[in-house]
């Protein structure tokens, strides 16, 4: 079976070996921030949840992680605590794994983050969104319409996805050029 966040991963690692300010927009249980620790050197993490926030504490902390900072409130608010241009960013949209299914991310503000993040990204900056089709097809349809509009040659927009199966996330790529 094919595994969205692992092709998101070889994405990164292939798109740059190695980046100067990543952010992880929705931080979860830490998985994603680790691992953008270790392809970047500054990674800011964002997520509304305290849950997730001492769980990805406790991850990065167990793996002696020290170029991390984190922040309790939404993605769309970013850019209130991130002041340096933008290397790389992830949104995994949805739910926190193991956490109440009942909040979710919602496409009025994954749109709003993502209409304030454009302007603050480097050149080759990449973009990377895991969208669950399961949990709210509101939010992948309105991502999909949004990256559509952005303009040719400013930004190479890709999606990747199963096409034999609905519980499968996709993946929303855009690298500014």
């Amino acid at each position: 079976m094919i595994v969205m966040t692992d092709i998101a991963k070889k994405i990164i690692a292939e798109h740059r070996s190695s980046y100067e300010v990543a952010v992880d927009m929705t931080v979860g249980n830490g998985n994603d921030t680790l691992f953008l620790a270790k392809v970047a050197s500054t990674v800011y993490g964002f997520d509304i949840q305290r849950e997730a926030l001492a769980a990805t504490e406790k991850r990065l902390k167990d793996n002696h992680v020290t170029n991390c900072q984190l922040f309790e409130t939404g993605h769309e608010h970013f850019d209130t605590r991130v002041t340096d241009d933008v290397d790389l960013a992830v949104y995994n949209l949805g739910y926190l794994p193991g956490g109440d299914k009942s909040i979710i991310t919602q496409a009025q503000t994954t749109l709003e983050s993502l209409a304030r993040l454009l302007p603050k990204l480097k050149k080759n900056a990449l973009v990377i969104l895991v969208v669950y089709q399961g949990h709210d097809e509101k939010e992948k349809r309105a991502l999909e319409a949004y990256v559509k509009t952005l303009p040719v040659p400013s930004y190479d927009v890709f999606f990747f996805s199963s096409l034999n199966t609905t519980d499968a996330p996709s993946i929303i790529g855009l690298i500014k050029k």
